[in-house]
């Protein structure tokens, strides 16, 4: 599910992309939620299914929760940094587990997604020294 569902963009000059013919400085919109959920590209795309990412059959332009090109989120590289650091420290020192595995996620769409509630089992791990 990509954060934010939606980019606009602007031709910078006359292309035809998809068939359509766009003159320099037409403005268009970008749906990345359709793109990044379309069952086409991403089977069950509901489905939490980290090994998905494992397969080299990513088809280009189907994942792009940074966006993409010249425009690409300048904090791309600080983020996914910031969140592998803070992944390795809380799976270091906790077992974290789905409440219910089954339960359907609360989501929220607005102009940045998130999921309003996710109930987990956080144990601190039990380290033998």
């Amino acid at each position: 599910m990509p954060v934010i569902p939606s980019v606009f963009r602007m031709a910078s000059k006359d292309d035809i992309v998809a068939g359509m013919k766009w003159k320099a400085g037409q403005t268009f919109f970008v749906h990345t939620h359709a793109i990044q959920m379309n069952p086409k590209h991403w089977p069950e795309p509901e489905k939490f299914d980290p090994d998905r990412f494992m397969k080299n059959s990513i088809e280009k332009n189907t994942l792009i929760p940074f966006g993409g090109g010249v425009r690409m989120c300048p904090g791309r590289h600080l983020a996914e940094t910031g969140l592998k650091v803070l992944m390795v420290l809380v799976f270091r020192n906790f077992d974290v587990s789905l409440v219910n595995p089954d339960a359907p996620l609360h989501k929220i769409y607005s102009l940045a997604n998130h999921c309003e509630k996710l109930q987990v089992y956080i144990k601190p791990r039990e380290f033998n020294t």
